[in-house]
């Protein structure tokens, strides 16, 4: 068997069995390199012909033609190596080895690969890159749309490598390759950002702002515009004299966050701590981290005093605070690094698709976003060193991390100090009991019994403030002040001696125990259901319908039971129609849930409310996304949530949507949930896509798919395999997306599920689509099409809307124009808005590609009014480029050069951030295009 190497990614080289050939003449190499491309794809023979000649070029018999070029062809290769197939031609994977295929295979992503192992395959890739495909032209479409193609790949996969390096602290170890590209691509700005900041990190600074000054100039002289926020904040840096270290993203200005939560009303004692913190403060010299450990007891006040003291230096930190709570000590919630990195790295900015979904890199990139930033973070209720590690930062910032673990392995290391958090002196305690209560317990003759009370409490101040809140109650039902200190004393200190008399271990918070206890004594049995199974949420926060789902109440009833808890700070209202409790409390809860069967029916009702209410979101924002292949009914007694239109809808999703992920984190992890939690997962598909990194996605889907095969639900299985076929697209892993999709559709079709058929196939086509192959995209969204009128499935629009992408890819715009009318129409008619105005701005386009220029503009029009009345910004970014090509195509130069510069600044000002693409390098070709540069 000969050995066939063909080298595309450079000069076109073939060799065989280590020998280099010459394929003479223009047209043969023309098809080879055309069947290369497409390795292990049958080529139809009119497709190849359009590839190998120019239009006005065409031979008048090409079938002919080709078949002489494929016998020279095989008469050099070897046989076997280009096969005849029914209507076309297939260059054979198994007999001949291409180094275009080689590089798409290892710049595909791996879902699950870390940063070592994605670096190692871009470094594969990048070695293959020998130069300019197709120098020499052979045929339009490969000096053209082929060229064009392999270049961005190899660009792309430059830039990822550039920002691997950045955050490993390599910076300047593709340091020639960027330059030399970015002399190739003057006005790829992305590439230049890269550039500039290797030469800085790399210690270059002189040659760093040059190089930015050649861009600007260059920018602004060809194309009347700035450059990008990111590369602007990158130059002043350089300018200031920094160490430009962090991670610089096109399109984002930098953030200043300003998390931290509110202050604690009543704030008493802890001078010696604050004393030290602020002895810390003064100390920093900013050149590495100062992280300090407050460490003690659960309710000791770690938080308050780690609040109280942020808050008093917060202008010490322009660049901004952050703030996490991780959740150590509650084991069904407990914060992962890599969900806490994703959290944080969100807020200052960085998009969630630029995120890393694995530990290293991600805390990689989080430290060099930190990189020169003077920011303060507070990492609260951390259970140990391992879940704080990954969440330094390398240099300049100032942290404190609340924990009751001392976390020794921290402070031996040298990483951090620590600092025990005792409870309160007496005289503070007493100080905060006054602080709790009114002006009328600060008479004198009061001090013994306050401080009888403050002594139950011993030092702790949920304590303390639990006890004010009997105090309060107490005189509420008409005593003096006198009198409900009496009474407090009195029940309270007889439950103490009772709970202490059980503890054997001479534990310190058994008399918290006893306040909570008391507390919950004092409740009614409606109102203590609702507490218990309250404490059973494994999310952050809830609200009332969530509650009343799990205690199978009506809102309205909950809603009373909630305020009662918080009157008797049981609950703590984190914001407006949101409840939160504290650990301890939360951990009390748990503790008085009666049996399993209670704790499991609450759960169940807790996931059925959230996968019906995720269910109900998708149908009012876009029902062609909406999974209607499994069904399931609410469990007795779980809220309903119901929408009126997009706009609530969308605000419900935003709101819950990442407590949602936690329900179903913590269904996956329960044996009599998981089946349940599996279809919440498949449910939150248009929340996951929108909203989340889609390593999120693809992690919950890939669990929930383990789920759905344990429990023999194959529907299920099917649609979580469509899905994490959306989320492996969305990480560029197009031949896993092609395996999950045909998977799907496999199963689909054996059980005679037709609308999983229709979303499995235009899915599929979607995916050959992306990979360039739409000579298997057009069957496919033709197949989808079919059975989606068929059957009358609501996803018949989104079926015409990928064929019309389809028809779009090759040009027939006559046919594009049908499906997408087409796609309009069922779009309009289900009132899925966001969808339609996409599908509008879609029309557009062929109506300006078949020179209908008059016809485009009032659609355009339609799709920008429906952009405003749902508030999303970045459809209307995408409206505006497309009214600066009917523009252009108008003859109106000048006003489409405006509209785009208009788009930039839209763009720029974060309003149309997108979680998939700002369109920033799209426009600056336009502008190019367009000789903006005249007209500046």
């Amino acid at each position: 068997m000969t050995d066939v190497r063909i080298q595309l990614l450079g000069p076109l080289v073939v060799d065989v069995d280590g020998r280099r050939i010459d394929v003479v003449g223009r047209r043969p190499l023309a098809v080879l390199a055309v069947l290369a491309l497409s390795a292990g794809e049958t080529v139809p023979t009119e497709v190849l012909a359009e590839r190998v000649w120019d239009p006005d070029g065409l031979p008048a018999r090409p079938r002919s033609a080709l078949q002489t070029y494929v016998a020279r062809l095989r008469a050099a290769l070897g046989g076997g190596v280009i096969e005849s197939r029914a209507g076309g031609y297939r260059l054979s994977p198994e007999r001949a080895d291409v180094d275009a295929v080689r590089f798409g295979t290892l710049a595909a992503r791996e879902t699950d690969a870390s940063a070592a192992d994605r670096r190692a395959a871009l470094a594969g890739a990048i070695a293959l890159w020998r130069g300019e495909p197709f120098p020499d032209g052979r045929s339009e479409w490969l000096a053209g749309p082929a060229r064009d193609r392999l270049t961005g790949q190899y660009l792309d996969v430059l830039e990822e490598a550039a920002d691997l390096d950045h955050v490993a602290g390599r910076p300047g170890e593709l340091l020639d390759r960027l330059r030399e590209q970015g002399e190739r691509h003057p006005f790829r700005e992305s590439l230049w950002l890269r550039l500039v900041r290797a030469l800085a990190g790399n210690g270059r600074q002189a040659e760093a702002v040059a190089e930015y000054e050649r861009f600007r100039r260059r920018l602004s002289e060809d194309l009347g515009v700035d450059p990008a926020p990111e590369l602007r904040e990158l130059h002043a840096s350089l300018l200031r004299g920094d160490r430009v270290l962090r991670a610089a993203r096109t399109g984002r200005a930098r953030v200043i966050p300003r998390e931290l939560p509110a202050d604690s009303t009543g704030f008493t004692g802890r001078a010696d701590l604050l004393r030290t913190l602020d002895a810390g403060l003064a100390a920093d010299d900013r050149t590495h981290p100062v992280v300090t450990v407050l460490h003690g007891p659960g309710a000791v006040g770690k938080t308050a005093v780690a609040v109280h003291w942020s808050h008093g230096v917060e202008n010490e930190f322009p660049d901004g605070t952050l703030y996490v709570n991780l959740r150590g000590f509650d084991p069904a919630a407990r914060v992962r690094p890599t969900d806490a990195l994703a959290r944080l790295l969100g807020s200052l900015g960085v998009p969630a698709r630029e995120i890393p979904g694995d530990l290293d890199g991600a805390a990689a990139l989080f430290r060099s976003v930190l990189q020169d930033r003077r920011i303060l973070i507070l990492l609260d209720n951390a259970y140990e060193a391992e879940q704080v590690r990954p969440l330094l930062p390398a240099s300049g910032a100032h942290v404190l991390v609340t924990s009751r673990n001392r976390m020794r392995s921290l402070t031996a290391r040298g990483e951090a100090r620590d600092l025990a958090v005792r409870p309160l002196e007496a005289s503070d305690g007493v100080a905060l009991l006054r602080a709790c209560l009114d002006e009328e317990f600060a008479a004198p003759g009061h001090g013994p019994a306050l401080a009888a009370l403050a002594g139950i409490a011993d030092g702790y101040p949920l304590a303390v403030r639990l006890i004010a809140e009997h105090v309060r109650d107490q005189r509420d039902e008409g005593a003096d002040c006198a009198t409900a200190l009496a009474a407090t004393l009195r029940d309270l200190g007889g439950e103490v001696q009772r709970l202490a008399r059980l503890d054997l271990d001479g534990d310190p918070r058994t008399d918290l125990r006893a306040v909570f206890s008391w507390s919950y004594g004092s409740l009614d049995a409606d109102a203590a259901r609702a507490f218990r199974l309250s404490a059973l949420s494994p999310t952050c926060s809830f609200g009332v319908p969530a509650a009343a789902s799990l205690a199978g109440t009506s809102e309205r009833q909950t809603a009373r039971r909630i305020a009662r808890l918080t009157d008797l700070s049981l609950l703590e209202s984190s914001a407006p129609g949101r409840h939160e409790m504290h650990d301890l409390v939360r951990g009390y809860g748990r503790e008085a849930v009666r049996s399993g069967d209670e704790r499991t029916a609450a759960l169940r009702r807790l996931t059925s409310w959230a996968s019906h209410g995720a269910h109900a979101a998708s149908v009012a924002t876009d029902p062609t996304l909406v999974l209607d292949e499994v069904t399931t009914s609410p469990e007795p007694g779980v809220v309903v949530e119901r929408f009126t239109g997009t706009e609530p809808a969308r605000e419900w999703v935003l709101l819950e949507g990442p407590g949602l992920i936690q329900v179903a984190e913590f269904g996956l992890g329960q044996a009599e949930l998981r089946a349940a939690a599996a279809v919440l997962v498949a449910r939150l598909f248009p929340y996951l896509l929108d909203f989340e990194p889609p390593m999120t996605g693809a992690r919950l889907q890939a669990r929930a798919l383990d789920a759905a095969r344990e429990h023999g639900h194959d529907v299920l299985e099917a649609a979580l395999l469509n899905e994490l076929g959306n989320s492996s697209l969305r990480l560029q892993a197009v031949r896993q997306a092609e395996a999950h999709f045909v998977r799907a559709r496999s199963i689909y079709l054996r059980l005679g599920v037709d609308s999983g058929v229709v979303a499995a196939t235009q899915n599929l086509s979607h995916a050959y689509r992306r990979a360039g192959r739409n000579d298997l995209a057009l069957p496919a969204a033709l197949e989808s099409v079919e059975v989606a009128r068929r059957i009358g499935s609501v996803r018949e629009a989104r079926s015409w809307y990928h064929l019309a992408h389809v028809h779009l890819g090759v040009r027939d715009l006559a046919a594009a124009l049908e499906a997408i009318d087409a796609a309009i129409a069922r779009f309009d008619e289900l009132g899925a808005e966001r969808a339609s105005g996409f599908a509008r701005i879609v029309r557009a386009e062929i109506l300006t590609g078949l020179g209908r220029l008059h016809e485009a503009r009032p659609v355009l029009e339609h799709a920008r009014e429906l952009a405003g009345s749902i508030r999303w910004p970045w459809v209307t970014v995408e409206i505006l480029r497309r009214l600066g090509d009917l523009e252009l195509a108008e003859g109106r130069t000048e006003q489409a050069i405006t509209t785009w510069r208009e788009t930039l600044e839209l763009v720029d000002s974060g309003a149309a951030i997108d979680a998939r693409s700002l369109h920033r390098q799209d426009l600056l070709d336009r502008l190019l295009r367009a000789g903006a540069g005249t007209m500046s």
